[in-house]
């Protein structure tokens, strides 16, 4: 997908079958919520295809891999190998953003930067998303997430690692939902709530 020059979709195919999709950014941050929140795994896609397809295809897991490619935004969602055996260690995933607890952060960078009011605009996701990842360092969600995903190692000077401490304490995104709330929100999800 290139947003340069392809039109937008707003349908899919799926065995054959031309079936629409919801396009709008707000669905799709729902659907992402639905699979970094601490819903019950059981829950999770039932209610993503629900989102995400106004009639939900009979092939429920081709309806996944399309379901993941377009909330890729369209791009080749395989995971690449390498004959190559890395020697670095891998690191942990580390959310450095939620758009439930950033979501201030989020509409104010979207003023900001572009002039644009989420709370009104009616946006496709694959606009939204490559807005969203283009935020320039001066929007405080910007900075927000650098330091999240900063890493404080021992070559930096005392002060700079505590100032870092500090930020990612001060903006550390919160902690699990106990296993009631996580029914709850999935039922919220089922409720057309958010």
């Amino acid at each position: 997908m290139n947003l340069l020059i392809d039109d937008l979709p707003d349908c899919v195919e799926i065995d054959g079958e031309i079936f629409y999709i919801n396009v709008d950014f707000r669905i799709w941050i729902k659907i992402e919520q639905l699979f970094t929140d601490d819903i019950p795994e059981g829950y999770k896609l039932p209610l993503a295809l629900a989102l995400a397809f106004p009639v939900i295809p009979d092939n429920k897991e081709e309806a996944a891999e399309v379901l993941l490619a377009f909330y890729s935004g369209g791009k080749n969602t395989e995971k690449k190998t390498s004959s190559k055996k890395s020697k670095k260690k891998p690191r942990k995933h580390r959310r450095i953003y939620s758009f439930e607890y950033d979501s201030e952060y989020i509409y104010a960078g979207f003023r900001q930067a572009y002039g644009i009011d989420l709370a009104s605009e009616k946006m496709h996701w694959f606009q939204f998303k490559a807005l969203f990842s283009s935020l320039p360092d001066e929007c405080l969600i910007s900075k927000i997430m650098g330091w999240r995903s900063i890493e404080i190692t021992k070559d930096m000077p005392e002060s700079t690692r505590k100032r870092y401490s500090e930020l990612k304490e001060t903006y550390r995104l919160p902690l699990s939902q106990t296993e009631e709330e996580k029914i709850e929100a999935a039922r919220n999800y089922l409720m057309g709530g958010g």
